[in-house]
Protein backbone atom coordinates (compact mmCIF):
# COMPACT_ATOMS: atom_id res chain seq x y z
CA UNK A 1 0.00 0.00 0.00
CA UNK A 2 1.18 3.32 -0.79
CA UNK A 3 2.11 6.29 1.90
CA UNK A 4 -1.41 7.90 2.22
CA UNK A 5 -1.81 10.77 5.62
CA UNK A 6 -2.81 8.65 8.33
CA UNK A 7 -6.45 9.56 8.85
CA UNK A 8 -6.70 7.88 5.54
CA UNK A 9 -5.12 4.84 6.35
CA UNK A 10 -7.58 4.69 9.25
CA UNK A 11 -10.56 5.67 7.22
CA UNK A 12 -9.05 2.45 4.44
CA UNK A 13 -9.10 0.24 7.43
CA UNK A 14 -12.29 1.01 8.82
CA UNK A 15 -13.53 -0.40 5.30
CA UNK A 16 -17.55 -0.29 5.47
CA UNK A 17 -17.61 -0.16 9.61
CA UNK A 18 -19.30 3.04 10.77
CA UNK A 19 -16.97 4.83 12.71
CA UNK A 20 -19.71 4.79 15.57
CA UNK A 21 -19.54 0.71 15.11
CA UNK A 22 -15.65 0.53 15.76
CA UNK A 23 -15.76 2.83 18.65
CA UNK A 24 -18.28 0.85 20.58
CA UNK A 25 -16.32 -2.41 19.27
CA UNK A 26 -12.96 -0.87 20.85
CA UNK A 27 -14.70 0.78 23.57
CA UNK A 28 -14.26 4.53 23.25
CA UNK A 29 -16.21 6.95 21.26
CA UNK A 30 -17.26 8.50 17.86
CA UNK A 31 -15.45 11.98 18.02
CA UNK A 32 -12.07 10.10 18.82
CA UNK A 33 -12.51 7.63 15.84
CA UNK A 34 -13.73 10.61 13.72
CA UNK A 35 -10.81 12.93 15.14
CA UNK A 36 -8.23 10.44 14.12
CA UNK A 37 -9.88 9.73 10.92
CA UNK A 38 -9.59 13.33 9.72
CA UNK A 39 -6.07 12.91 11.16
CA UNK A 40 -6.59 15.38 14.29
CA UNK A 41 -5.26 16.36 17.59
CA UNK A 42 -2.59 13.38 17.37
CA UNK A 43 -0.31 15.33 19.42
CA UNK A 44 -2.20 12.91 22.04
CA UNK A 45 0.21 10.34 20.26
CA UNK A 46 0.13 7.17 23.08
CA UNK A 47 -3.77 7.67 23.13
CA UNK A 48 -3.79 7.74 18.83
CA UNK A 49 -1.49 4.25 18.87
CA UNK A 50 -3.84 2.60 21.40
CA UNK A 51 -6.72 3.52 19.18
CA UNK A 52 -5.30 2.24 16.05
CA UNK A 53 -3.48 -0.71 17.23
CA UNK A 54 -7.24 -1.07 18.65
CA UNK A 55 -9.00 -0.63 15.76
CA UNK A 56 -6.52 -3.02 14.35
CA UNK A 57 -7.51 -5.98 16.77
CA UNK A 58 -10.89 -5.18 15.66
CA UNK A 59 -10.47 -5.15 11.89
CA UNK A 60 -8.30 -8.33 11.92
CA UNK A 61 -5.62 -6.24 10.54
CA UNK A 62 -1.94 -7.23 12.08
CA UNK A 63 -0.35 -5.21 14.22
CA UNK A 64 1.31 -1.90 12.41
CA UNK A 65 -0.60 -2.50 9.06
CA UNK A 66 -1.92 1.10 9.32
CA UNK A 67 1.34 2.45 10.50
CA UNK A 68 2.89 1.28 7.93
CA UNK A 69 0.39 2.27 5.19
CA UNK A 70 0.65 5.47 6.27
CA UNK A 71 4.68 5.75 5.80
CA UNK A 72 5.37 5.58 9.13
CA UNK A 73 7.05 2.14 9.66
CA UNK A 74 8.30 -0.25 7.42
CA UNK A 75 5.91 -3.38 7.50
CA UNK A 76 7.95 -6.50 6.82
CA UNK A 77 6.68 -8.00 3.51
CA UNK A 78 7.94 -11.49 3.98
CA UNK A 79 5.66 -13.89 6.17
CA UNK A 80 8.61 -15.12 7.95
CA UNK A 81 9.22 -11.93 9.64
CA UNK A 82 5.60 -11.23 9.90
CA UNK A 83 4.92 -14.28 12.42
CA UNK A 84 8.19 -13.54 14.61
CA UNK A 85 6.88 -9.99 14.84
CA UNK A 86 3.65 -11.19 15.63
CA UNK A 87 3.33 -9.89 19.52
CA UNK A 88 -0.43 -11.49 19.83
CA UNK A 89 1.38 -15.29 19.04
CA UNK A 90 2.63 -17.93 21.46
CA UNK A 91 5.80 -19.44 21.27
CA UNK A 92 3.49 -22.50 20.34
CA UNK A 93 1.51 -21.26 17.80
CA UNK A 94 4.63 -19.47 16.02
CA UNK A 95 6.13 -22.59 15.93
CA UNK A 96 3.26 -24.12 13.82
CA UNK A 97 2.95 -21.07 11.58
CA UNK A 98 6.53 -21.29 10.64
CA UNK A 99 6.79 -24.81 10.34
CA UNK A 100 3.63 -24.73 8.06
CA UNK A 101 5.15 -21.72 6.77
CA UNK A 102 8.39 -23.37 5.60
CA UNK A 103 6.49 -26.59 4.18
CA UNK A 104 4.57 -25.05 2.27
CA UNK A 105 7.85 -23.26 0.43
CA UNK A 106 9.39 -26.51 0.46
CA UNK A 107 6.89 -28.03 -1.98
CA UNK A 108 6.53 -24.74 -3.95
CA UNK A 109 10.22 -25.35 -4.47
CA UNK A 110 9.87 -29.04 -5.32
CA UNK A 111 6.66 -28.32 -7.83
CA UNK A 112 9.15 -25.32 -9.27
CA UNK A 113 12.27 -27.37 -10.22
CA UNK A 114 10.07 -30.44 -11.64
CA UNK A 115 8.84 -27.56 -14.18
CA UNK A 116 11.39 -25.88 -16.13
CA UNK A 117 9.26 -24.15 -18.78
CA UNK A 118 7.43 -22.25 -15.68
CA UNK A 119 9.52 -18.60 -15.04
CA UNK A 120 10.31 -17.86 -12.11
CA UNK A 121 8.60 -14.72 -10.54
CA UNK A 122 11.15 -12.32 -9.04
CA UNK A 123 10.65 -11.18 -5.47
CA UNK A 124 9.06 -7.84 -4.72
Amino acid sequence: MADMPIGDAVKAMLGDLTQDEIAQAIGTTQPKISELAAGKNLTRTIEALDLIRRIEQATGRPPGATLAAAGYVEYPHDVGAMIAADPYLTDDQRDVLETAWERARARTRARRSKSPTRRRREPR
